[in-house]
């Protein structure tokens, strides 16, 4: 019994530290982690440059989990929609071919 009592008793940050532990992406996510784009794009700052765009479908769970880690992030971006049901799927158009290849949503073009 004494171990029952011990796991309730536990604070609430100890349990939320320990899944952070165990999730090193959640980590990152949660500590600050930087996303260097000066040696991507010599030494222009993320203001200068245009705003990423996210090709994506409103419905699509990838694409939300693209959306809550940009807005964590504080990352401004522009949503450019995908249907996945008109005329067959847009994501097969030669248009959105040419920015992923794979014909698969999202597409995150920085």
């Amino acid at each position: 019994m004494p171990a029952i009592c011990a796991f309730f008793t536990k604070p609430a940050l100890g349990a939320a530290t320990a899944s952070l532990k165990q999730f090193p992406l959640l980590r990152s996510l949660t500590y600050g982690f930087k996303i260097n784009y000066s040696k991507f794009h010599g030494s222009m700052s993320l203001s200068a440059m245009s705003k990423p765009i996210l090709y994506s479908y409103w419905r699509s769970s990838c694409s939300w989990r693209v959306r809550i880690a940009l807005n964590l992030k504080e990352i401004p971006y522009d949503i450019k929609p995908i249907s996945l049901i008109k005329s067959g799927g847009e994501q097969h158009c030669n248009e959105y071919r040419e920015v992923n290849p794979m014909e698969q949503v999202p597409a995150l073009q920085i």
